[in-house]
């Protein structure tokens, strides 16, 4: 979904937009991306054992080209991560962060955060112009049409 994000919407941006701190926000499109990108690599660093590295200041990335290639490695790295899970890894507890929770848990988390805070930027692209769509999971399931009635 982010892919479908960044090929469809903010592709759409000039880098003013990109980088506009929009009203009612507090945030860019840029900050946003970062954000979501941050979290999916800290939670999963943790998830494997290695130490929360919590938010980056969005300024070290400096252009689209540059906060785009960050979500690229981090789309490898989260990939790379759920690539060596099995059903039964999905029940060992985590433990660290202050919680334990079933692995599974945690990962849903991990999901809910990037619907969150996508939904958010969707919005903000919307308001700056940039033609968005839902992203509800059934449209996933579905092939990405809704099924007809009675079918």
């Amino acid at each position: 979904m982010n892919r479908k994000v960044w090929d469809e919407a903010v592709s759409q941006l000039d880098d003013a937009q990109f980088s506009q701190e929009l009203p009612g926000y507090g945030v860019s499109v840029r900050k946003q991306l970062v954000h979501l990108a941050d979290i999916d690599r800290s939670w999963i660093k943790a998830l494997d054992g290695g130490m929360w590295e919590g938010t980056q200041d969005h300024t070290n990335f400096p252009d689209r080209e540059s906060v785009r290639e960050y979500t690229r490695q981090t789309e490898a790295f989260v990939r790379d991560y759920l690539s060596r899970l099995d059903d039964e890894s999905l029940n060992v507890v985590f433990s660290g962060l202050g919680v334990e929770i079933p692995l599974w848990e945690a990962l849903f988390h991990v999901v809910a955060h990037g619907v969150d805070h996508r939904s958010l930027l969707l919005t903000m692209l919307n308001q700056l112009g940039a033609p968005t769509f839902e992203q509800d999971y059934a449209l996933y399931v579905f092939g990405g049409v809704w099924p007809s009635e009675g079918g």
